[in-house]
């Protein structure tokens, strides 16, 4: 049964950022600032991540990755399907990935791979079943601490994190498939010579000036105080929280959907940097 746009649009937005979340926190005026780094020693960052490969490489690998799952599940569970998402916002997010935490988006990001939607969700055996696959698989990427925020016949979760990649299965009116990678280095950066930054960086142009300071703001959870420090670590995992969004057809309990702590916008940052 496919959901009303709007519905769509709100799962997508909330999945799909909420494993961005070890990367870092709302990017503000000035993207470019990260914590505690010199320009020198963001070069030498740079170059310690150049045998990793590329950003737009490992966002391939990411992809082919959750195809794998997707078919072993589909074929280890009768009737079940499933299909890339094609909506914009799905894609949007696999094209632009989430943050890193000490490198800006012009430099590295943590590539995502094209949602999978299921074309039915599980039962309770159906999912562990499921959560196998995804277990078996992110195990070949080093991947193997788990967790689950719930578990009931309402809705289900597993997810899976290490080496700096997240795999999430869940449901809740659909089931998806998630999968986030660690921080990789852009194309065009690994196209420059070692020992410099990318020539638009504001390091690469003023490399003995500090960028204008900004704040980043996180929350723990969406009731929390913006700017208190007893919910600005960001974490890799978000939290259920009970609230109403009033949509086009009718309100919607967002509890259903995992709640980002921070809400990056890298779609926002290219546009201002191009």
């Amino acid at each position: 049964r496919t959901l009303p746009r709007w519905q769509r649009i709100v799962a997508l937005t909330m999945i799909g950022i909420s494993t961005a979340l070890i990367g870092g926190c709302t990017m503000g005026q000035n993207p470019d600032k990260s914590p505690h780094l010199t320009g020198e020693q963001k070069i030498q960052l740079i170059d310690s991540m150049r045998h990793k490969g590329s950003y737009e490489a490992a966002r391939e690998r990411l992809t082919a990755t959750a195809q794998i799952i997707a078919d072993r599940v589909s074929a280890a569970i009768p009737g079940q399907t499933w299909k890339f998402n094609d909506d914009s916002y799905g894609q949007d997010f696999y094209r632009n990935g989430s943050l890193c935490k000490e490198l800006s988006a012009d430099i590295a990001r943590r590539p995502m791979a094209k949602p999978v939607d299921f074309g039915s969700t599980f039962s309770a055996e159906d999912f562990k079943i499921a959560a196998n696959i995804v277990r078996e698989e992110a195990a070949k990427y080093g991947v193997t601490t788990e967790s689950s925020l719930f578990n009931e016949s309402a809705k289900r979760d597993y997810d899976v994190q290490g080496n700096g990649y997240e795999f999430n299965l869940g449901q809740i009116k659909f089931a998806t498939l998630n999968i986030t990678g660690d921080c990789f280095l852009l194309q065009k950066v690994l196209d420059l010579p070692a020992g410099q930054l990318p020539p638009n960086h504001p390091f690469g142009r003023r490399p003995r000036r500090q960028p204008r300071e900004h704040h980043h703001r996180c929350w723990r959870d969406p009731g929390s105080p913006a700017g208190d420090p007893a919910h600005a670590q960001a974490g890799s995992r978000s939290r259920a929280h009970d609230g109403v969004i009033s949509g086009a057809n009718a309100p919607m309990h967002i509890s259903q959907y995992r709640i980002p702590i921070c809400l990056l916008h890298v779609s926002a940052y290219n546009d201002r940097h191009r």
